[in-house]
C-alpha cells in the first residue's frame, strides 16, 4: 500500500512538472477606434480559435479569456494594451511565452485591422498581419484564416501541419468560390453527385466532414462558425450554420449560410445565402440573396435584390420587386412585365 502511495504521488509531481513546463500563448483585448464593442470582443474570439486549430496542443497552452482576465484583475490590471512595451509586460505577468495583441480602426467607412505576435521572452516581434474589409463579417472570416498565417509565420514549428492548399475556382455568374479542399471528394458518377460534391464555400475548413446515406457517402467541408441552430436528420446528408441566425429550420444535402436571420426556413440540394433574410425561402439548387428579402421565395434557381412578397420561379433575378413573380424565366431590374413564360405583378 505504502509502494503505491508513493508511485501516485511521483506521478502527481511529474505530471505537474510537465504542466509547469508547457509555454502559453494569450491573446489580449484588441483595441478598437471608431469600430463598435462587439465586434472587437468578437475579432479577439475569433484569433483564440485560430490558435485553437492550429497549435499542437502538446507545445503550447491556450489561455482563455477567463483565465487571463482573472490573472490580470488580481495584479489590478485590464486585458486591453496600448503601448508596444505593454504586451510583453503583460505576457510576463501571465505566464504566457507568446502573445498576440490586435487593434482595429474604421477609416473612412474600411475596417483595419493589425495583428502582432511576440515572444515575451526576448520581446521581440515574430510577425504580424493587416486585414482591410468594409463588411464586418467577411473581416471576422478573414480574421480566423489571418491568425493561423500570423502563427505559422512566428512559431511554425509548434503548428499541426496544415493540408495543402488547392487551387480555387471561381464560379462567375454567381459569384461563389470553392472551398480550398483537403482531401479530394470522389469522383461523382452521376448527376445527382456531382451537384452535391460541388463546393460552395469559401474560407477555413476541416477534413473528416462525411455522411453516408443510403450507400452515397459525402465528403464535405466544414466551415466554423458561430452555429446556434443546427439540424441533420432523415434525409439530410450534409448541414452546416455559419454565422448569426435565430430560430433556423434546415433541410439539405449542402447548405451554407452567412450573416443574420431571423424565422428562415430553408431546404435544398444546393443552398448559399448572405446578407439580411427575413421570412422563408427554398431552393432544389441554390437561392441568393444579395439584399434584404421579406416574404417568400422559392425557386430551382433564383437571386433576389430586395423583394418584398412572394417569388417563385424556376430561374428568376428580381431587384427593387413588390409583390409576386412567378415564371419559369426572369431577369427583371425594377417589376413590371418584362418575362418568358411567367407572370411577374409587381411594382418597383
Amino acid at each position: 500500500m505504502i509502494a503505491f502511495i508513493r508511485l501516485f504521488l511521483l506521478f502527481l509531481i511529474c505530471y505537474s512538472s510537465s504542466l509547469q513546463a508547457q509555454e502559453r500563448l494569450a491573446v489580449l483585448e484588441f483595441n478598437g477606434l471608431g469600430v463598435d464593442e462587439n465586434l472587437i470582443y468578437a475579432l479577439s474570439d475569433e484569433v483564440r480559435t485560430g490558435a485553437v486549430q492550429s497549435i499542437d496542443k502538446k507545445s503550447i497552452l491556450i489561455m482563455t479569456r477567463e483565465s487571463t482576465e482573472q490573472i490580470l484583475n488580481d495584479m489590478g490590471k485590464d486585458l486591453s494594451c496600448i503601448e508596444g512595451a505593454c504586451e510583453v509586460e503583460i505576457a510576463r505577468n501571465i505566464g504566457a511565452r507568446y502573445v498576440i495583441t490586435g487593434s482595429v480602426v474604421n477609416i473612412s467607412g474600411v475596417l483595419n485591422l493589425s495583428l502582432k505576435l511576440h515572444d515575451a521572452d526576448s520581446a521581440a516581434l515574430l510577425s504580424s498581419r493587416s486585414i482591410r474589409n468594409k463588411d464586418p463579417v467577411l473581416l471576422l472570416e478573414q480574421t480566423l484564416e489571418e491568425s493561423i498565417v500570423l502563427l505559422e509565420d512566428g512559431i511554425p514549428d509548434l503548428l499541426l501541419k496544415r493540408p495543402k492548399k488547392s487551387q480555387e475556382v471561381l464560379l462567375k455568374n454567381e459569384d461563389i468560390k470553392s472551398i480550398e479542399h483537403q482531401p479530394k471528394p470522389p469522383k461523382a458518377k452521376h448527376t445527382q453527385e456531382q451537384q452535391i460534391l460541388k463546393p460552395i464555400k469559401r474560407g477555413k475548413h476541416l477534413p473528416g466532414c462525411s455522411k453516408t446515406y443510403f450507400g452515397l457517402t459525402i465528403i464535405g467541408w466544414c466551415t466554423r462558425g458561430d452555429l446556434y441552430a443546427y439540424t441533420d436528420m432523415g434525409w439530410i446528408l450534409f448541414s452546416h450554420i455559419d454565422k448569426n441566425l435565430y430560430g433556423l429550420a434546415q433541410f439539405s444535402y449542402f447548405s451554407v449560410v452567412e450573416a443574420r436571420f431571423i424565422g428562415l426556413v430553408q431546404h435544398g440540394i444546393l443552398y448559399a445565402q448572405a446578407d439580411s433574410l427575413y421570412g422563408i425561402q427554398s431552393s432544389l439548387i441554390r437561392a441568393v440573396t444579395n439584399q434584404k428579402l421579406y416574404g417568400l421565395q422559392i425557386s430551382l434557381f433564383n437571386r433576389a435584390n430586395r423583394v418584398h412578397g412572394a417569388q417563385i420561379g424556376l430561374i428568376n433575378r428580381a431587384g427593387q420587386l413588390n409583390g409576386a413573380q412567378v415564371g419559369l424565366l426572369n431577369f427583371s431590374k425594377e417589376g413590371g412585365l418584362r418575362f418568358s413564360f411567367f407572370v411577374n405583378a409587381g411594382s418597383s
